[in-house]
Formats: C-alpha cells, structure tokens, sequence
C-alpha cells in the first residue's frame, strides 16, 4: 500500500494488478489533490475499502483474488462500504467482463470507463462523482 498527500481532504482507493498503472492513475489525479490509497488484488481492495473508508474507488477488471465481480458484491453488500462510488476501469470496451454477469457487475458500479482513456476524462470523472461522496453517511 501507497499512500501520497496525508494532508488531503478526500481519499481515493486505486486497484490494479500493475504497480506502474497505479502509480500513474495517482499521478493522473494529481499528488497533493487526494490521498491514495494502493491495492493490489481483490483482497486487499476489500480490506482497504473497510478499513479507510475511501471517497472514492478505482478498480481495474483484471483485479484478482476475488475477482471484479466478487470484490464490488462484497463492497455493495457490506454495510460500511455500500455507498461508496466505485469506477470500473475496463479493458477492450467492456469486453473483459464476460467471465462473471456483465450486467450485474456493471449495474453494481457508479461508471465504467474503457482503457484506454483520456487523463480529463478520469478526472473529470472522479470530480463529478466525488461530491456525491461527500454526503455519504
């Protein structure tokens, strides 16, 4: 686990198998902005998730151990973490998703977003679903 800018108001949880695209994607929002949080499989999401209570998940499709579709059941179902907004960030336009109900899993999430994408259009992303975050209970 990364943690960059302690002294942020908001807290985003990044999850990816790649240490480089996670590192990215936080250099992407912009150090000083948010406070990340890193994780590097299903597990870990799940445990960060309870723990930190972030404002905000990020979570790739090729998140193992559980899988995608196992870690946003779990963080749905789960009191503390229900209301938290969630982006899927998909590879090959959502084509990745077929090993488990697209459907259920796409439905379950705030926003998709296929790779590649555009560094605006995940932080103009974020920023929209962000203040929604800020009235969770």
């Amino acid at each position: 686990m990364v943690k960059i800018s302690e002294s942020a108001d908001r807290t985003v949880l990044i999850a990816d198998n790649q240490p480089g695209f996670r590192r990215v994607i936080a250099e992407t929002l912009g150090a000083g902005r948010y406070k990340i949080i890193e994780a590097q499989d299903g597990e870990e999401v799940i445990r960060q998730a309870r723990s930190q209570r972030p404002d905000l998940i990020l979570v790739n499709t090729a998140v193992q151990n559980p899988d995608v579709c196992g870690v946003v059941h779990v963080l749905r179902a789960h009191e503390q973490t229900a209301s938290i907004p969630i982006i899927l960030l998909t590879d090959n336009h959502g084509d990745d998703l077929t090993e488990c109900s697209a459907d259920q899993a796409v439905s379950a999430v705030d926003r998709c977003i296929a790779k590649p994408f555009s560094p605006v259009e995940l932080v103009e992303t974020v920023e929209r679903l962000l203040p929604a975050a800020s009235t969770r209970a």
